[in-house]
């Protein structure tokens, strides 16, 4: 009937404490927020420091509670070279099958004055997509 109580649906203590757990540093999900962070770094050309501000802090405590954030050293140190040697593995294992090839240079200043040149490759992949990869910037 309408008048029928509902059974509340209440959080046993088991659950309660497992999600109060943080993430051991070797779970799939530790690993998946920590290299989703690094990629967010990398793309869209974050400072590593991001990771010590508040404010974002805030937002991943917020996005998932569980996840204890790593030091910038760490990024540094750990997740920036592991991204940077997948991205590189990535790209030598599309270039294995080019027969054919353009680079490019560019060059430019920053708003500091900051002097850049990178070095760009062109290729043609089977199915007659032009694909453009960036190999260096000093």
């Amino acid at each position: 009937s309408a008048c029928k109580p509902k059974n509340p649906v209440q959080t046993s203590l088991t659950v309660s404490f497992a999600n109060a757990i943080p993430y051991d540093k070797k779970s799939r999900r530790w690993l998946d927020l920590t290299r989703a962070i690094t990629t967010h770094i990398c793309k869209d050309m974050a400072p590593i420091h991001t990771v010590e501000k508040e404010g974002f802090k805030a937002l991943v405590k917020t996005l998932d509670a569980r996840y204890v954030m790593p030091s910038c050293k760490y990024f540094r140190q750990v997740e920036l070279p592991s991204l940077y040697m997948s991205c590189r593995s990535e790209v030598e294992n599309e270039l294995r099958d080019v027969a054919h090839f353009a680079t490019t240079t560019d060059l430019w200043t920053s708003r500091s004055t900051q002097l850049y040149m990178s070095l760009t490759i062109h290729f043609i992949i089977r199915n007659w997509t032009l694909c453009s990869r960036c190999l260096q910037t000093l």
